[in-house]
């Protein structure tokens, strides 16, 4: 199966979040939660990337928060913005999940998410590519990054305590449409 660029933008936000020593020290490798074949998967401790089909952990324990993880949340495609151009705003929703309810967690995820995304041009991970330097068909197509705030709970029926949305993620992509 072929990388597309928003594969490859999903693995960079994770690059630059695991390049900043911030978050890195507030969430251990397993509790970093990757929708993709390559995360964590506790129901396959072989771990056959082929059958990772849920990254989430079934049972949790103390050790086992904060979680983060990204989810891809929808888009828009802006079919030929000019004679020559066409430009998709992915959006993605950076959630965290606490062992406590007070607020006090979060805000610390919510700050060193925020200061880890400062440096999204250049932040990379070893032998990666900077999400400002990755290309399709020849040329850059990362052209910027937003975060809105959101404070909202996400519920879904594996969490005894539900997952919470720190930042909706916009990341802004063009494209000659001759390469598409």
């Amino acid at each position: 199966m072929a990388t597309t660029p928003i594969k490859l933008v999903y693995d960079g936000l994770w690059a630059v979040l695991e390049a900043h020593a911030g978050f890195t020290a507030l969430v251990a490798v397993g509790n970093r939660i990757k929708m993709t074949k390559g995360g964590i998967d506790t129901a396959n401790p072989s771990g056959d990337p082929t059958k990772n089909r849920t990254p989430d952990k079934d049972r949790v324990l103390d050790g086992d928060f904060p979680q983060v993880r990204i989810a891809p949340v929808g888009g828009v495609a802006y079919m030929r913005t000019n004679s020559t151009g066409t430009r998709l705003d992915k959006s993605f929703r950076i959630e965290a999940r606490t062992a406590e309810m007070q607020y006090d967690d979060l805000a610390v995820l919510e700050w060193e998410t925020l200061r880890a995304m400062i440096d999204w041009r250049t932040a990379k991970a070893t032998g990666g590519t900077a999400l400002e330097d990755m290309t399709f068909g020849g040329n850059a197509f990362v052209t910027d990054i937003s975060l809105m705030q959101e404070q909202n709970r996400v519920f879904d029926e594996n969490s005894m305590k539900g997952w919470q949305a720190l930042w909706i993620g916009r990341v802004r992509m063009d494209f000659d449409t001759s390469d598409l």
